[in-house]
């Protein structure tokens, strides 16, 4: 997907678990992304497809698709699950 990064642009630490573990990038630890990026631009990025249900977590919360990366962040991707 994309290349290590060896500029300033910022990266982010990426986990995508389960079913979305297909999706990982080559250097998830250091995943390069523009500042500002969206959740769901990074989605997208990611190739997970839109019809795709998931919950993401920055920093141990769970935040919208809206919410804008910087960098530095620790980022989870997981499926939506059910049970009972």
């Amino acid at each position: 997907m994309t290349a290590l990064n060896t500029s300033n642009q910022p990266t982010i630490n990426l986990n995508l678990y389960a079913t979305l573990s297909t999706y990982r990038p080559r250097n998830p630890s250091h995943y390069p992304i523009q500042s500002g990026m969206t959740l769901g631009e990074l989605v997208e990025q990611l190739l997970i497809p839109s019809s795709t249900a998931v919950t993401v977590f920055v920093n141990g919360k769970t935040v919208a698709m809206d919410s804008q990366l910087r960098g530095n962040e620790e980022v989870k991707i997981f499926p939506l699950m059910g049970g009972g």
